[in-house]
């Protein structure tokens, strides 16, 4: 027997769904969208009744809960997308009933934050209609202006549908810019300013602080706002508001009735008053989500001048609300005070007292079950980490809180607990980038904090795991997306933008913690050397390397986290090839100069070339940060060339070209050009060759015919030093990068001075460089204009005039006796057939959190611990590689000699350096010598002192 079933009649939509989970997932599945058509048709031309109820069925439909709705997400999102298509309530926001737009609101909120995927098209409507929501709230809220409202209209009258639609509005830009689809206008933050003052002035008289006392202060000196608005802002408002407001655009803001902080000692203060007591919920929401939104908007933009923050009272007046039993509001409170220290330029002198208000809240948070989407205690925590690290991490506030608090070990646990598990579940995954993150930050500058975290059991394993899968992925997807732009000429232009791998951000976390690891001496020589990651290492950078070239039209999200991860690799490949590691020949194994040149010599990183000149791929790139490759690919090359031989410099500029060095030196990013010069540096120490190569790639070349012979024959001069003259005048020394460009230079100049007689007589020569010396060697604590008094500075300034004063015949040095010098003596000294110079090398160790150590030549003494070495280095005119070099075929020929002048007598070059000295004397420079005999660095003070007894020689002499 045939049984007919008939299928269900879908019922008439006049209802809630309400508890019915499956009948709203069945309307939502439903291919035609029938319940979204029959809802919203017409619905803008409906009364206010029937819209609200419309919407009352869309808001219960629409709110099914997580689990059913993951089920049918797809189906969910098409929804979604149908439904901001068809309603059309945002066009008539000036004309529709306050309640239906506080309903039609939150109907957009909960597709949002169901869907992120799912942008609302018209966005820009909701915002221009906050403006005018708070314009009218603001004047509402305004004590002079209650005579003029009328009870007549029950809209104008409803004070709290508006907060309501207030706080609703809010909620909406919060949860876009979670999800990055708005950027706010200036115009959009100078309300939120407006919205703050006003609930804070309201609220002001409740502040309980025992310690402090109300004073009155006369009318004409009373707060007045910190910004006048805009007379740009729009004059249109709701109609239904329109009739009832007398809004003035360029009327001053409430001004506070009075200032705690005009109280002598407030600013001291470290104790936080009591919290003030707003018993109105929605106002406390509006608060809390304002407070949420201006600061995030504050973030999203650093040069926007911030009012709240620079207000006394305002900050006092928030802090009280830490202790808020309100989460939200005190979590809001708690994310508004520690912003502006990560991002304030003068951190240093103002907010150290913040930070240790808000760091026992902050950890608080730790604890709380419920913390809402804006607030992310750990990547703030790491963020203050990285700050402090920057500046003086050995006493990182942050760091000696997470001690003195006992977090120390739960945090280490939270680590290993998280790592254990896979990274599949998402939840997991995403615990174990925010502790990943927060022990690269603490072990950054931390010795027994790395080799702790690096004993965690299968930390590596697991490390090296997820890199490997992410190698994986990026040459899957590779594959991919070369298999689907094959097949189509056209598929390029309508290829959908992707997201970001899903593992992008645990393998930039890894990296991170990679690189604090390399760091230490100790992981270097042990478990990482045991770990086997560079070949890893090697063939993430060449993954990502190669997707840049085939696969640039993927999307900025995609590409900005995959060239992040393309620099941390640079960067941990920088770390594996300092000089002390045992892990250098296994990188130089797997051909990393090959990628580095080609990297080097890529149109999109070197505009100066013409190699992979891809218009439509540089466009794809435009706005990506590409500084960090840049940077940490010239490091590589550093770090490769310090205290190596002539014979390896030769044959890296043999594989890598000078000039493509050469094109980095102007580059926009003082980093990669500070790179370029120390890299130069480590080059052209104790290497003539390097000298002479440099000095001809700045050569200006003339033809001039022999007048004898009839011959041409090419003459010229260098520009080199008018260069980096002209250079070391533009630095800003505010600017660490720049700060140590110009002692990259200084060294520089120094090495060359280093090689012989003509070299010296070269850039003594170079009066707008004595000058400058002058001036770095000139300053002191009591007067540290432009350079900074700084020491690193003054050490390299001294050992340029220590170069260009030591006698290049002579062979050997030692420090504190000047062999060949006496004052009575005068021009008898042990004269030598070997030309060296006294050109020594050092090692500089960053403080930076982002960079690796650098380790850079010309000064001092070399840091290797394995194989003996001499303290100082000497440069042997007979050196492996110097050895075929002829002076006389230089195009810079000595001044005042003939070819038999090259072979000059002992005594000569003896009075070549008399001379010098006599000019350095004469234009000041001996006296600033011996000024910085007392100055406050050791290093300089020795310097100085050896450098005086040697000019003092020399001119005794003369």
């Amino acid at each position: 027997m045939n049984v007919l079933v008939e299928e269900p009649t879908s019922p008439t939509i006049n209802f809630k769904f309400g508890d019915d989970q499956l009948l709203n997932a069945q309307y939502i599945l439903e291919s035609d969208f029938k319940f979204i058509c029959e809802l919203t048709n017409g619905l803008e031309g409906k009364s206010p009744t029937e819209q609200q109820k419309s919407l009352d069925t869309l808001i219960s439909l629409m709110n099914i809960g997580d689990m059913l709705r993951n089920e049918i997400s797809l189906d969910y999102a098409k929804a979604v997308s149908e439904l901001y298509n068809r309603i059309n309530l945002c066009e008539t926001l000036n004309e529709n009933d306050l309640t239906t737009n506080l309903k039609f609101v939150k109907l957009i909120n909960i597709c949002t934050d169901k869907c992120p995927t799912q942008s609302y098209p018209k966005i820009n409507l909701l915002s221009t209609y906050l403006l005018h929501i708070i314009d009218y709230f603001r004047d509402v809220s305004n004590q002079k202006n209650k005579q003029d409202r009328t009870s007549n209209n029950t809209d104008i009258n409803n004070d709290l549908s508006l907060k309501v639609l207030i706080s609703e509005l809010l909620f909406f830009f919060l949860l876009n810019m979670k999800n990055k689809q708005f950027d706010i206008e200036i115009n959009f933050k100078f309300y939120l300013e407006d919205l703050i003052f006003l609930l804070v002035n309201k609220y002001i008289n409740n502040l309980n602080f025992k310690y402090s006392l109300k004073v009155k202060i006369p009318g004409n000196k009373i707060l007045k706002s910190p910004r006048s608005r805009a007379n740009s802002r729009a004059s249109s408002s709701t109609s239904s508001l329109q009739q009832h407001s007398s809004v003035t655009p360029t009327e001053s803001r409430y001004p506070l009735k009075y200032e705690l902080s005009s109280n002598k000692g407030i600013t001291l203060a470290n104790a936080i008053p009591n919290p003030v007591m707003i018993n109105n919920v929605i106002e406390r929401t509006i608060l809390s989500r304002s407070l949420v939104l201006y600061t995030t908007t504050r973030t999203t933009n650093p040069e926007f001048p911030s009012i709240l923050w620079k207000n006394q009272h305002i900050m006092l007046f928030v802090s009280s609300l830490l202790k808020y039993p309100d989460i939200e509001l005190s979590l809001a409170s708690l994310k508004f005070l520690v912003y502006p220290i990560i991002y304030s330029k003068n951190v240093y002198k103002n907010d150290k007292q913040s930070l240790t208000k808000c760091l026992p809240y902050l950890f608080q948070s730790l604890d709380y079950d419920y913390i809402p989407f804006w607030f992310d205690p750990f990547k703030i925590l790491t963020r203050l980490m990285n700050l402090y690290n920057e500046e003086d991490p050995a006493i990182n506030p942050v760091t000696i809180y997470i001690e003195n608090s006992n977090s120390y070990e739960p945090f280490l646990d939270l680590l290993s607990k998280s790592i254990a598990h896979s990274s599949e579940n998402e939840s997991i995954s995403e615990t174990s980038i925010r502790m990943i993150q927060l022990w690269a930050s603490i072990a950054a500058f931390d010795e027994r904090t790395r080799c702790t975290v690096i004993s965690i059991p299968n930390i590596l394993t697991r490390l090296g795991k997820d890199i490997k899968s992410h190698i994986d992925l990026l040459n899957e997807f590779t594959q991919y997306y070369l298999s689907i732009t094959s097949t189509d000429l056209d598929s390029k232009e309508n290829l959908t933008k992707f997201p970001p791998l899903y593992d992008s951000r645990l393998v930039l976390s890894w990296l991170h913690l990679l690189k604090s690891f390399s760091r230490s001496v100790t992981a270097l020589r042990t478990k990482l050397q045991k770990a086997h990651l560079t070949e890893t290492l090697t063939k993430l950078l060449n993954s990502s390397y190669i997707l840049t070239k085939v696969a640039y039209n993927v999307g900025g999200d995609f590409l900005k986290k995959e060239l992040e991860i393309m620099g941390l690799t640079l960067g941990n490949i920088c770390n594996f090839m300092v000089e002390f590691s045992s892990l250098q020949a296994s990188v130089l194994q797997t051909d990393i100069l090959g990628t580095i040149k080609e990297i080097l010599d890529d149109n999109l990183f070197n505009p100066n070339t013409e190699k992979n000149l891809n218009q439509e791929r540089t466009a794809a790139f435009k706005g990506l940060n590409l500084e960090g490759i840049k940077t940490y690919a010239l490091w590589v090359l550093r770090h490769l060339m310090y205290n190596c031989p002539n014979s390896e410099k030769m044959k890296l500029l043999e594989r890598i070209p000078f000039d493509i060095i050469l094109d980095f030196i102007n580059d926009p990013s003082w980093p990669v050009q500070e790179q370029c010069f120390q890299l130069v540096r480590n080059l052209t120490c104790n290497s003539r060759r390097v000298v002479n190569l440099l000095l001809e790639k700045f050569k200006y070349a003339e033809y001039k015919t022999d007048p004898t012979t009839g011959i041409k024959k090419q003459t010229g001069s260098t520009y080199l030093f008018e260069y980096l003259a002209r250079k070391m005048r533009l630095l800003d020394m505010r600017n660490k990068s720049q700060r140590k460009t110009l002692e990259a230079i200084l060294y520089i100049i120094n090495n060359i001075a280093a090689v012989n007689e003509n070299k010296k007589k070269l850039v003594v020569e170079q009066d707008e460089i004595l000058d400058i010396l002058k001036d770095i060697l000139a300053e002191s604590s009591q007067n540290s204009s432009k350079y900074g008094n700084d020491s690193e500075l003054k050490l390299a300034s001294l050992w340029v005039l220590n170069n260009l004063l030591w006698n290049s015949s002579l062979s050997t040095y030692t420090q504190y006796v000047l062999e060949g010098y006496s004052a009575t003596a005068g021009n008898n000294y042990n004269g030598s057939s070997t030309n060296s110079s006294s050109s020594e090398e050092s090692i500089y160790i960053s403080n930076h959190p982002d960079e690796p150590k650098p380790f850079t030549a010309t000064r001092g003494r070399s840091s290797s611990s394995e194989g003996n070495q001499s303290s100082f280095s000497s440069f042997s005119g007979n050196n492996e590689d110097d050895t075929h070099d002829n002076e006389d075929k230089e195009f810079i020929h000595p001044y005042g000699t003939s070819t038999s002048n090259n072979n000059t007598s002992s005594v000569h070059a003896n009075d070549s350096t008399v001379e010098r000295c006599k000019k350095l004397s004469d234009i000041g420079l001996y006296a600033l010598v011996k000024q910085n005999i007392f100055d406050e660095s050791l290093d300089v003070r020795e310097k100085a002192r050896t450098l005086l007894y040697h000019m003092d020689l020399l001119l005794k002499s003369a």
